[in-house]
């Protein structure tokens, strides 16, 4: 695998090569993992001999995966199992100079193709971790993940006080690989300026010489003698060849440096070996015991930026003795004035925690208030030795606060704990239920003042309508609120408006505000199309919050008493606008986790509350959706799932397959025979439609009717009546009747005296629109919910829902207009945290359906559908099914 030339197989050095060329920089660089085919593809590409990979088709993530691979895959770790206990034995030593020093040693006991590459390796390591800040790889997340890889025993230890171990290890041999890299970028720096010296001395002394020799020619031997010239030439040359040999020695030391340091090899600035390199004085070149040329030897770091100079700044005030420096902002160089070696050290010192530096910038104004507390308080500086905030009064319009750290575990710590002082600062004051709209958002009332709900991951709702000269005008209560917390900027960046493609929102900086300004631009008046314009703005906001990710979205009470909208009427309209919402981005987990609707009238909210108490569920079982692996039902006992462990997931048995019906008889083959049972496969997103599947059957040939279980959204069957059960309760009505109605804009109080008083079923029309070519029908039926008597149900339960299913099927008797097709959701629960009920609800609903389906006596064909988002529950009907129509085979 290494030729007689090479010290590493080619193949490793050409991958390192490409990821510090490539992709040093990349975040997670062996922290991700490339794809699997592609790593394969590469590993016999190596093995093939290639040498010129294509990183467009060899992404860095592949070809760190790859290298990670080899080393993983070797029969024995380049570090041997003979060395495993003494590398293991090493780390442990308290003493961090003599830990070092033995791993060094024990380095040197490695086969001499295993220190080679170990030493490539661990140098390439070591930058990537110099490149920390970009990469957001430490020292320690490379340990955890090479530790494995070079260090390992065939020992039958305990697996997880070894890993430790490893790690310990090779996070000291990656830690001081990475001091001496850093010390090397110093030397260099240094040498690179010792170079400068001499070579502008050199300059001087060759002018010097071809001055004398000038001279010399334009006198007089007479001359000469009795005018001896100010510089000897004999000398001018001598400080030539001197100057040129230093200027040599520095090339040649910088060669050295930028090729990589051995391992573990000590250098210290006081053992003389490169004081004759550094030492450049004016007057004879002669090194003395210091390895500075003058009594006050500048030292440059170069590209330092005014903050990163201000973090200098307060690491060279924590300790005592700092040298002088200076800091040049126009060429961003820092420049310290050494008089001996102590300052030298002390520079040095400094210089370590200034070169890990990493930082991060803070623009939230409750973020910057979270900083100020945490490092008022003197026990988080003693933690935090090294940390500092720089704060600013503005940058832009955004107040700023970077906070630096010498590295990257102390700035990952410091932010956790400003997020938690931070979240202890949003403190919202919630008057109302949580309202589970779906499995991440979630909805709140509050009260107070909506500028108390500022956040840069928050946006406000505040309406204005575009004048004819282009700009926001805006009145009101809430729009005064913002511009005054706002200031100056809230009133100029309302000219400077941001379109959002898709809806006639526009966004403005919130000038002094963190949050975005969401500006709805419809106008909601009393009209004909009021309403519509009102959900339009509504679901706008909702979509815009969607596209810019925010994490929140805070909504005032909008149009309220405005334009002629009752509170009872904006809360109608802000359900339908937020249903609709959430059933059209429901495959989508992006836009705000949390809305919050703020409202100064504390009496008011607590009216809104009443509203949505009816509207919208509080619990996620509300949804009617159980997940797969809370499917298993056991009915010696019903818990809601949300308290239950885990269980596998359960199928339908075969017999209860489509494609397995039995008939017994001939008899019943023909009573059944036209029938069509079609199951949609289950989705892996609840209420996603999918192409039906299933061995047609033909049944109920005297009743020409087709009956068909689907896993889908009711609300988007094309049918001819969609069916809504109409429960009587004050408390929440059910998530799908509230959808179908929300989704069609039905107001519940236009027809509850009719289904409630009157006992009818009351219909509502829905127009042509989308993809709907002809007239729907919704048909509100009054419905009751299954109530648990002495085992399993009660009677009424049963009577209640084999009435409420005949009474839809006399209607469609009597009707004269033609109905061919007609969807029913489960009717009986709205709640399936009694996962028990809720199947035994199956089972009964399913016989009401077959009874009617089977002695319907109309002439023409109708199709029925049965239509449940949830896939468990659409499993539970189709067996219910199968064993009914087993039952009537037999």
């Amino acid at each position: 695998m290494v030729t007689a030339e090479e010290k590493i197989p080619a193949f490793l050095d050409l991958i390192i090569r490409l990821i510090e060329t490539h992709g040093i920089h990349t975040e997670g660089i062996y922290r991700k993992s490339g794809a699997a085919a592609k790593i394969k593809t590469l590993k016999i590409a190596l093995d093939s001999g290639a040498t010129d990979i294509n990183v467009d088709e060899f992404p860095v993530h592949v070809l760190t995966s790859t290298l990670k691979t080899f080393f993983r895959e070797l029969p024995e770790p380049i570090l041997t199992f003979d060395l495993y206990d003494e590398f293991i034995q090493a780390s442990e030593i308290k003493d961090e100079r003599e830990a070092i020093q033995v791993l060094f040693t024990l380095t040197q006991k490695l086969p001499k193709v295993n220190q080679d590459v170990l030493e490539r390796l661990i140098f390439h390591l070591a930058r990537v971790i110099q490149h920390e800040q970009s990469n957001k790889m430490s020292a320690n997340g490379i340990a955890i993940i090479f530790a494995p890889c070079l260090l390992r025993t065939h020992k039958d230890q305990g697996l997880l006080e070894q890993n430790n171990k490893q790690q310990l290890c090779i996070e000291k041999i990656l830690n001081e690989q990475v001091r001496k890299y850093r010390e090397t970028l110093q030397d260099i720096k240094i040498i690179d300026q010792a170079k400068t010296t001499a070579e502008e001395r050199l300059t001087k002394v060759r002018q010097s010489i071809r001055a004398t020799q000038s001279t010399t020619k334009s006198m007089s031997k007479k001359d000469v003698e009795s005018q001896p010239l100010e510089e000897d030439p004999e000398s001018l040359e001598e400080q030539d060849r001197v100057i040129s040999s230093h200027i040599k020695s520095i090339s040649k030391e910088k060669e050295e440096l930028t090729s990589g340091p051995p391992m573990f090899e000590y250098r210290h600035s006081s053992d003389g070996d490169i004081d004759d390199i550094y030492s450049t004085e004016d007057a004879d070149l002669q090194s003395n015991d210091s390895p500075f040329y003058s009594p006050c030897t500048p030292i440059s770091m170069g590209n330092v930026k005014e903050r990163d100079a201000k973090y200098f700044k307060f690491l060279a005030d924590q300790i005592k003795g700092r040298p002088n420096w200076t800091y040049n902002a126009s060429t961003m160089i820092i420049t310290a004035f050494l008089i001996n070696q102590e300052e030298y050290e002390i520079l040095n010192d400094i210089l370590i925690q200034f070169y890990g530096r990493v930082s991060a910038k803070v623009t939230s104004k409750r973020q910057v208030l979270a900083v100020r507390s945490i490092f008022e308080d003197q026990k988080t500086r003693e933690q935090f030795e090294f940390a500092h905030p720089l704060f600013s009064e503005n940058d832009g319009d955004q107040p700023l606060c970077t906070l630096f750290a010498s590295n990257l575990d102390d700035l990952n710590r410091l932010q956790e704990l400003i997020q938690l002082r931070y979240e202890s600062f949003w403190s919202p004051e919630i008057i109302s239920p949580r309202y589970r709209l779906t499995a991440h958002r979630e909805l709140f009332v509050c009260i107070g003042d909506i500028v108390k709900y500022d956040d840069k991951d928050a946006g406000i709702v505040n309406p204005v309508i575009i004048s004819q000269y282009g700009e926001l005008v805006g009145r009101g209560k809430i729009f005064e609120t913002l511009k005054e917390a706002g200031g100056v900027e809230y009133v100029s960046n309302l000219s400077e408006f941001d379109h959002q493609d898709g809806s006639f929102c526009v966004t403005t900086k919130g000038g002094q505000l963190d949050s975005l300004i969401i500006h709805p631009t419809r106008r909601v008046s009393d009209d004909q199309t009021k309403k519509d314009s009102f959900m339009a703005n509504v679901k706008d906001c909702l979509h815009v919050a969607q596209k810019c990710n925010l994490k929140r979205l805070v909504l005032p009470l909008i149009y309220s008493g405005a334009g002629g909208v009752s509170l009872k009427e904006c809360a109608f309209l802000y359900a339908c606008a937020i249903y609709e919402f959430c059933r059209e981005t429901r495959n989508t987990n992006l836009g705000s986790n949390e809305i919050y609707f703020v409202e100064h009238n504390k009496q008011k909210a607590q009216s809104l509350i009443r509203f949505f108490n009816v509207m919208f569920p509080t619990s996620q079982t509300q949804h009617m959706f159980i997940p797969n692996e809370y499917a298993r039902v056991d009915l010696l006992a019903g818990h809601a799932y949300d308290n239950q462990p885990r269980l596998p997931k359960v199928t339908v048995n075969n017999d209860h397959e489509p494609s397995e019906l039995r008939v017994k008889d001939e008899t019943a083959k023909t009573r059944f025979d036209n029938f069509k049972l079609s199951v949609e496969e289950e989705t892996e997103n609840a209420g996603r439609k999918s192409t039906e599947v299933g061995k047609d059957q033909r049944l109920f040939e005297r009743s020409k009717t087709k009956l068909v279980i689907k896993n889908a959204d009711i609300r988007e069957e094309v049918v001819d009546v969609i069916v809504c059960p109409e429960y009587k309760t004050d408390e929440f009505k059910g998530f799908i009747p509230n959808g179908i109605r929300f989704r069609f804009g039905i107001e519940r109080e236009s027809i509850e005296e009719k289904v409630f008083q009157t006992r009818r079923i009351a219909s509502s029309r829905i127009p042509v629109g989308e993809n709907r070519k002809e007239l729907t029908y919704v048909y509100h039926v009054k419905a009751s919910l299954f109530q648990c008597g002495e085992y399993p149900i009660s009677r009424n339960s049963e009577d209640n829902l084999r009435q409420t299913v005949e009474k839809v099927f006399d209607k469609l008797h009597r009707l004269k207009h033609n109905i061919k097709s007609i969807a029913f959701p489960l009717i009986g629960s709205i709640d399936v945290a009694d996962k028990d009920l809720v199947k035994l609800i199956c089972s009964h609903f399913i016989n009401a359906i077959f009874t009617c389906c089977d002695k319907r006596c109309d002439p023409g064909e109708l199709e029925v559908v049965i239509v449940h988002p949830c896939a468990t529950i659409t499993r539970w009907l189709q067996e219910s099914l199968h064993k009914k129509w087993n039952a009537g085979c037999s």
